[in-house]
């Protein structure tokens, strides 16, 4: 048997260490002692929130592993964190407009909504959404021309 691999005893799986270690922070952190929406105000603080959400994420996956259908927000959220990172190393102006949003004022002075889970934004007030290829290429077509 491999050494890195452990008997999880109440689904009579093996694992691996690591994922057994994910397991037991997602079984001590509930939801409610986390905030998913929580805005990062720093690169160092978006990795820390990225790899605080993979091990809920990976957690949730394992513990719910015999399940066909369940939500896991903190996969959700670290999608978020892993798209926010590129933008502070963007040389713009930005602010969380509300959850999972981002807010960017272009240079014809109209305020345009990113959404880092769909990669979609729209101008602020209209409702139709229109698809990006990314944040990288919608900051440098619509806000830095």
């Amino acid at each position: 048997m491999d050494e890195d691999k452990v008997y999880w005893n109440a689904k009579k799986i093996w694992i691996t260490k690591e994922d057994m270690e994910c397991l037991k922070f997602y079984q001590a952190h509930s939801r409610l002692d986390l905030d998913l929406d929580e805005q990062p105000e720093t690169k160092e603080d978006c990795k820390r929130q990225m790899e605080t959400f993979r091990k809920l994420a990976r957690g949730l996956d394992l513990a719910c592993y015999d399940k066909d259908r369940y939500s896991n927000s903190a996969d959700r959220a670290y999608y978020r964190m892993k798209n926010l990172l590129p933008i502070f190393d963007l040389e713009v102006e930005w602010e969380y407009h509300s959850d999972g949003l981002i807010r960017f004022l272009n240079p014809k002075g109209k305020p345009l909504i990113y959404s880092l889970a769909t990669g979609k934004w729209r101008q602020e007030g209209k409702s139709k959404w229109y698809k990006s290829s990314g944040i990288e290429s919608f900051v440098e077509r619509y806000i830095e021309k």
